[in-house]
């Protein structure tokens, strides 16, 4: 026996009986949030506050009852879209970046260091042209400032910038190009080796 004015915290038939009017559901929700009853605190939620919190859960599906949490579920994220962008590549990944890589489309490989004026004037063409053919040209880049010097003296690199340009697996015979270059120009190279156009 309690108290007057005391509950045990468990519901029993005077709990439903006066709360009749409502959910089976909400009852055992309210028995879970864990609000432990007391002499002002009926074991169920006041019914002017109940229909809001119906309102509310109902609004939030799935419900999982006989839990003491709500479980939602949220949207999944749609996938991220990476755009392409030139890429940095070195001695050590040459083959799988150019050489296997050509053999699904034309790449264009431009030698550059970080003291070389022209070749500053070039990257932006460069970065231009990974967008303007958008996967139909593969656009990489060689550093040639600190390293890379097998790569320079099998392709007989011998002046910055220079382009070079791979097809099906090997270097195109007569491709080789040094000096700046507009973005004209690239265009006009990129026609002239591969076949593709653009709008310049």
């Amino acid at each position: 026996m309690f108290p007057s004015g005391e509950r045990s915290g468990s519901p029993g038939p005077g709990d439903c009986q006066a709360n009749r009017g409502l959910s089976p559901q909400f009852f055992l929700l309210s028995t879970r949030i864990g609000a432990r009853p007391g002499p002002q605190t009926p074991h169920l939620i006041p019914p002017y506050t109940n229909e809001v919190m119906q309102q509310a859960v109902l609004a939030a599906k799935p419900v999982v009852l006989g839990s003491s949490r709500i479980i939602t579920t949220t949207p999944k994220r749609q996938p991220t879209l990476v755009a392409r962008a030139v890429v940095d590549s070195s001695q050590d990944a040459f083959s799988a970046d150019v050489i296997d890589a050509s053999n699904a489309a034309p790449v264009i490989v431009d030698f550059h260091a970080a003291w070389c004026g022209p070749c500053k004037l070039v990257a932006p063409s460069m970065v231009w042209a990974d967008k303007e053919y958008d996967g139909k040209l593969k656009v990489v880049k060689i550093d040639c400032t600190d390293g890379n010097k097998d790569l320079m003296e099998q392709y007989k690199v011998y002046g910055l910038p220079c382009l070079i340009m791979f097809k099906d697996g090997a270097m195109m015979d007569g491709s080789l190009r040094e000096g700046a270059i507009t973005k004209k120009g690239l265009a006009e190279y990129i026609e002239k080796w591969t076949g593709l156009s653009a709008a310049v």
